[in-house]
């Protein structure tokens, strides 16, 4: 059976205007599950909020106590409206331009408090490697970065800041899922216990929530590999390196 949140997401909020791959939502699904597996802590935060499509999905996975902030400066009044009708309190509309958000005291004050971050701005390359560089001061040590649009080739700039980010900071965060048109980058040491969850558990949960997508692990991270899902119905659970694809590299 569909998990319940993901259920609910898919039937009450449809009409939301905006986009979001049911794949990726499956995969917020499993990521936000993994967390409270491993007990992640912390806040929640969203760049790009427009009408809310992807900000009620991140309402039904935060626990009561959780800060959700929100980053618009078109935020729509929808919006906030849809993510009020699953949590009432501890969300921060900020209708602001994200390239200001750690100007925000309750931001700037909290470095490492964010346990997810979704990155949705502009994405013009200078915005994404900004909003990037904010979501490095806020992530905690076991917190997961979500870049939408990588690999879209409507947006090549996206995936060229993601790169140049992972370059930059070589000790500090690696990529450990893409898929989707979205990546998911964490810390490096948190990158094991994520690792071990995607591989022991990603096809499954995948496939309980409607998908029996191909999970491919094709080169050693050190090799910029990371897990990956293509187009097309699984032949096997994870497929490996070319050569031999029943090895799955770390």
């Amino acid at each position: 059976m569909k998990p319940e949140r993901l259920r609910r997401y898919e039937t009450e909020f449809a009409e939301i205007e905006g986009y979001c791959q049911p794949e990726s939502a499956a995969l917020w699904d499993f990521f936000f599950t993994t967390q409270e597996k491993l007990d992640v802590r912390g806040d929640l935060l969203e760049i790009g909020v427009w009408h809310g499509k992807t900000a009620v999905l991140n309402a039904l996975y935060a626990r009561p106590e959780d800060q959700l902030y929100l980053i618009d400066h078109d935020m729509k009044e929808g919006a906030e409206l849809a993510v009020r009708r699953i949590r009432s309190s501890n969300n921060i509309f900020l209708k602001i331009r994200s390239a200001d958000a750690l100007r925000d005291p309750k931001l700037r004050d909290a470095p490492g408090s964010c346990r997810w971050i979704h990155v949705d701005g502009d994405h013009t390359g200078y915005s994404a490697t900004q909003d990037l560089h904010t979501a490095a001061h806020l992530v905690s040590e076991r917190g997961i970065i979500c870049v939408d649009d990588f690999f879209n080739f409507r947006y090549p700039q996206v995936t060229a800041a993601v790169y140049r980010f992972l370059f930059d900071h070589p000790l500090e965060f690696r990529m450990l899922f893409c898929g989707a048109t979205k990546c998911y980058i964490v810390r490096a040491g948190a990158y094991a216990a994520y690792e071990k969850e995607v591989r022991q558990s990603l096809p499954a949960h995948l496939e309980l929530c409607g998908w029996k997508k191909q999970i491919y692990k094709t080169t050693y991270s050190s090799d910029m590999g990371c897990f990956a899902m293509w187009l097309g119905e699984h032949t096997k659970p994870i497929y490996g390196m070319d050569e031999n694809p029943d090895f799955i590299p770390y």
